[in-house]
């Protein structure tokens, strides 16, 4: 909970530069938890099943994990880790929501995934020529969005991998330990 000063004014051209002095130093503060906020949130997808076998936290782990036994980078491990936890939130745009959650932090190309995670992956164009989940995955892809979504991603390297973290054949890191209580 926050504690301290607060600005006085009650519409924004009465701001003063004290005001905006207290409300800059109260982002500052906001933003040092801001990565405690989005694991708290991550934990929201936990038990969340939405008939799948697995929960959506489960699933968030399993292609983080897949992500970083093939070598990717931190940033698109986070990313991939994040695809899904908007969907508490805006179960019909939740790529939305986590492209808006990582945009600041993150690269053009992996901002671009996980806008278009609903479609496109976890490899961008590597593997197939349209960049879409193979039907065969059993992931659904997302035919009731109606944001556009870019259809080109930016130009990325394409390793030596399956084309999906859901691919056939592909076998998923193991489920997460249970927690107690």
């Amino acid at each position: 909970m926050e504690t301290g000063l607060r600005a006085a004014f009650h519409a924004m051209e009465q701001g003063t530069a004290e005001d905006w002095a207290i409300i800059g130093q109260s982002f500052v503060e906001h933003g040092k938890g801001l990565a405690d906020r989005v694991l708290g949130h991550l934990g929201l997808l936990d038990g969340d099943f939405g008939g799948f076998a697995v929960d959506r936290l489960t699933h968030s782990l399993q292609t983080a994990t897949r992500a970083f036994q093939a070598g990717e980078d931190e940033e698109y491990v986070v990313c991939a880790l994040l695809h899904d936890i908007g969907d508490t939130l805006g179960s019909y745009n939740h790529a939305d929501i986590a492209a808006a959650i990582v945009k600041p932090f993150v690269s053009e190309e992996n901002h671009w995934m996980v806008t278009s995670s609903t479609t496109s992956g976890w490899t961008g164009t590597c593997g197939s020529s349209s960049g879409a989940i193979p039907p065969s995955s059993g992931r659904p892809t997302s035919a009731r969005s109606t944001t556009p979504r870019p259809s080109t991603p930016p130009a990325r390297r394409c390793p030596s991998r399956p084309s999906s973290p859901w691919s056939a054949g592909s076998s998923p890191p193991p489920a997460r330990p249970s927690t107690p209580g």
